[in-house]
């Protein structure tokens, strides 16, 4: 049996409370094919405006990496 394959998925952030929600909920929730597994990683780069207490209220189903 192939091992399962992983797509990781790196989504830079800089003061993008505004956007940041709907962009992480779309890669969460866009296709993949058949065994391909996604890992979600947020890196942000310092944002003062609150876009990391909009990532905290991101529904649980939906797993990522904050750095």
């Amino acid at each position: 049996m192939p091992a399962a394959k992983k797509l990781s998925i790196l989504i830079p952030v800089y003061n993008e409370r505004h956007t940041i929600r709907r962009v992480v909920e779309a890669a969460a929730n866009a296709p993949l094919p058949p065994g391909v597994d996604r890992e979600l990683i947020v890196i942000d780069d310092g944002s003062v405006d609150g876009t990391e207490a909009v990532l905290h209220t991101i529904p649980r189903g939906i797993s990522y990496h904050l750095f």
